[in-house]
């Protein structure tokens, strides 16, 4: 599916818009499908995202070895609520 990704994908999920998300071990960590290519969201994950849940508002919580997410120190969990 298109370009963008650098790496490992190991999960993916499907939000309730229907836009495809991809977590792993590549640069950014969580990017979403935009018909073409992949992009990163926010300012991105450093880590391993290992696997994504997604919440009654339209967050976003990624679960594995990560140390930073949107900037911000973080440990194993991070939410994105599309503000970061």
């Amino acid at each position: 599916m298109g370009s963008g990704l650098n790496g490992q994908v190991t999960t993916l999920a499907v939000d309730p818009n229907g836009n495809i998300l991809a977590g792993g071990l590549f640069d950014g960590g969580l990017a979403r499908w935009n018909g073409s290519s992949w992009e990163v969201l926010g300012c991105g994950v450093t880590g391993h995202v290992r696997s994504i849940a997604l919440g009654t508002f339209g967050q976003i919580y990624v679960g594995g070895h990560i140390t930073q997410a949107g900037g911000a120190a973080a440990s194993m969990v991070a939410a994105y609520s599309g503000n970061q």
